[in-house]
């Protein structure tokens, strides 16, 4: 998991831990008026679909609101020690420790001058959406816009925002936020391929090995984190080969499809 240390302008500390990601702005906004129309309004919340239809329209209010519009003027992030910009039109920042949301949009793909998206290296993906609108089409295809990759991200946030974690939300004051990974375990995966098949194997074989002294406890786990990295690289590189072609998504242009945020390569502690 992720941990964010969250510090308040007036003092006053607490720590968020996350599993799949922080989000901030208008994604956290519809989360918000969800959140809290289920707690006064409990009855209106009857089945899956008037659910889902109810989300919907608490994120189509933001088409005309831009209730987070300026966000760039008011939330800066720095990755790694250096300063990110985010783009003008910036009303949604979102921080991923997997690559998948809102029930399984990929949100990252590999490009000249960005790596993998990888559960396995303990960076976080950062991305920004610029609107209800572009958060409604990541569904069609349409790519969220790459900030970058970072070990350890800071995001100082000037004025009140409604953020999430992993669906849970709430309106934030001002605050800064520090962010890293917290820590790592090893997860079951469910898989088809031979690939998959073979990593079971090795798994097991493993195991005996570790149970008989052959291999120490460290030993086992490097080895099974390594097989996983590798397995998921390919699986991500197959993806990124086919996941968007014929895609609806790479017709719409609404949003500056591909293109990325500046890398603000200005050093804040200068």
């Amino acid at each position: 998991g992720v941990e964010g240390d969250l510090k308040r302008g007036g003092g006053g500390a607490k720590t968020l831990i996350f599993q799949n990601y922080l989000g901030i702005g208008v994604d956290a906004q519809a989360a918000l008026l969800f959140h809290r129309t289920r707690t006064h309004r409990p009855h209106l919340f009857i089945s899956a679909f008037t659910n889902k239809l109810l989300y919907c329209l608490f994120g189509a209010r933001d088409l005309v609101h831009h209730s987070c519009a300026g966000m760039h003027q008011h939330v800066h992030v720095i990755a790694d020690g250096v300063r990110r910009e985010l783009p003008p039109d910036t009303e949604g920042l979102i921080l991923l420790n997997i690559n998948s949301f809102a029930g399984g949009v990929r949100m990252w793909e590999s490009s000249e001058g960005y790596g993998a998206s990888s559960m396995q290296d303990g960076m976080v993906d950062v991305v920004v959406v610029y609107g209800a609108l572009h958060l409604g089409q990541l569904k069609w295809g349409v790519n969220p816009v790459r900030v970058c990759q970072a070990k350890e991200v800071k995001v100082v946030v000037e004025k009140r925002f409604p953020m999430h974690v992993d669906g849970e939300p709430w309106e934030q004051p001002a605050c800064t936020i520090d962010i890293k990974l917290r820590n790592k375990a090893l997860m079951l995966r469910r898989t088809a391929d031979a690939r998959g098949h073979g990593i079971a194997k090795m798994a097991d074989t493993l195991e005996w090995a570790r149970k008989n002294d052959v291999i120490s406890a460290e030993q086992q786990k490097a080895v099974m984190a390594e097989a996983y990295r590798r397995a998921e690289s390919e699986r991500n590189s197959m993806a990124h080969a086919t996941s968007r072609s014929g895609s609806l998504g790479n017709l719409v242009g609404l949003h500056r499809r591909g293109r990325s945020a500046g890398s603000g390569d200005e050093d804040l502690y200068h």
